[in-house]
């Protein structure tokens, strides 16, 4: 799951399989999250492949030739998420 914060970022909730399960419904939804931050630097070649999986999950096409520097990924280790029902 990822999660936009309020100044555009993204953030990469990581669970371990059957920890917590996130459903298809939850997409677009507002959620609140508690846990441990981790941020990981990625060169450009691990970041080569980070971006070519989520282009691949979201069946966009990758260009990896656009790639020119490494990135800096945060990721959350959830205590617990809530997802807000709209109304």
């Amino acid at each position: 799951m990822t999660l936009k914060v309020d100044n555009g970022e993204e953030i990469n909730v990581k669970v371990r399989d059957g920890d917590m399960v996130f459903p298809m419904s939850a997409i677009g939804k507002q959620a609140y999250a508690t846990g441990v931050l981790e941020r990981f630097e990625l060169d450009i070649e691990k970041t080569k492949r980070y971006l070519a999986h989520r282009a691949h999950e979201n069946g966009e096409v990758f260009d990896a030739s656009k790639v020119t520097e490494g990135m800096n990924l945060v990721r959350l280790k959830p205590g617990a998420v809530t997802i807000l029902e709209t109304q």
